[in-house]
């Protein structure tokens, strides 16, 4: 279960820095910016990374290790669903200013994210084992 841990967190931070680094900016900026911080708060980041895969791992990677891709892949997004629509539709109930558009590309995005994240580690996991 560690290695499983260790895998999906390289797995995350691969897959996250791409959107963190070329589509997130320009629109958080965009829609959010009045909101944002100049620099990243890395403490809250890393926190969030590790809790987020903690869930992942004990949610859906442990007790779907043995299921088909689809199977994984199916309970990855709607943890990744459910995590992000938590933040994102708190956000909105409790900020003046939280555009529905920013929480509908977010959950999608988290969705997509530990879906990625489910497949990719499961798959890397049953390679080496095999």
């Amino acid at each position: 279960m560690i290695i499983r841990y260790i895998v999906s967190f390289a797995v995350f931070v691969a897959i996250d820095a791409i959107w963190l680094m070329f589509v997130a900016p320009s629109f958080y900026r965009e829609h959010i910016g009045h909101l944002m911080r100049d620099q990243a708060d890395l403490t809250p980041a890393v926190a969030f990374y590790l809790i987020f895969l903690a869930g992942l791992n004990l949610f859906v990677l442990e007790p779907k290790k043995d299921s088909s891709y689809k199977d994984v892949a199916l309970y990855g997004a709607a943890f990744g669903c459910v995590t992000y629509a938590t933040f994102d539709l708190t956000s909105q109930a409790v900020f003046i200013d939280f555009p529905t558009i920013v929480s509908v590309v977010d959950i999608i995005w988290g969705s997509i994210l530990a879906m990625s994240i489910s497949v990719v580690t499961t798959w890397l996991i049953r390679r080496k084992q095999s």
